[in-house]
């Protein structure tokens, strides 16, 4: 059995998780503890009362579609008659699997997780049962952070490279200004060398007449060691 990453998600929580070839829920605590050994000490303990609260608000959330998705899809296995099969569809669409990063799908998935540290702390598995919950609250806080920050974060990011877009029309991008800046200075080498006895604002001068640019715009981009002794 091989561990792979895959990317999942979407906008700024787009991420990779860990999933074990041949199946769909990704890859099993072991896997993961496997995976990330070096990780080990981030795992905490996450006490009752927050739990619940967790709990309580996912289930929310996610409303009872897990507990009548198993149902409508027997339904669906069993049917026998097209109107059966018509009519279980139409059940078990109602209640398919939320769609990856929505509300729905982290309530789930945090209270799948929550499931699964309630069930190791049963079996006397603590460090299991720690290690659960904290998924169970790191998943909690990529929510938090998709839906109370994304739609900003997202703006922002068109609006930075939108800027820089328009300062690389203007302007050239770093590729083209490196380049550009090469060729005058260039120019002044070249007017140094053929001036040698010039001030600084002389040579600029007859490299600005050169190449077209301002005497400002080469004494910023450009260097000239003066008067040759």
């Amino acid at each position: 059995m091989s561990v792979k990453t895959k990317l999942v998600g979407t906008g700024i929580t787009r991420r990779e998780e860990l999933h074990v070839e041949g199946t769909q829920g990704g890859a099993g605590l072991a896997e993961v503890a496997e995976e990330q050994r070096g990780h080990a000490a981030l795992f905490a303990s996450v006490a009752a009362d927050p739990r619940d609260e967790a709990r309580a608000f996912c289930e929310e959330i996610a409303g009872d579609r897990r507990e009548k998705w198993p149902a409508a899809a027997k339904r669906m296995a069993t049917a026998k008659t097209d109107e059966e099969r018509e009519q279980a569809r139409a059940e078990r669409d109602e209640v398919r699997p939320p769609d990856v990063d929505t509300p729905e799908w982290f309530a789930e998935k945090i209270l799948e997780q929550l499931d699964h540290a309630v069930d190791q702390r049963v079996m006397g598995r603590h460090d299991e049962a720690e290690q659960w919950a904290f998924l169970a609250g790191l998943l909690f806080g990529v929510a938090g952070v998709k839906f109370e920050w994304e739609s900003d974060a997202m703006r922002g990011e068109k609006v930075r490279f939108g800027g820089k877009a328009g300062h690389e029309a203007t302007h050239g991008t770093p590729e083209e200004k490196k380049a550009r800046w090469d060729r005058h200075q260039t120019a002044v080498n070249e007017a140094r060398e053929q001036n040698p006895a010039a001030s600084k604002a002389e040579v600029r001068r007859i490299a600005s007449e050169k190449t077209g640019v301002s005497v400002s715009t080469l004494r910023r981009h450009t260097t000239d060691k003066g008067r040759k002794k």
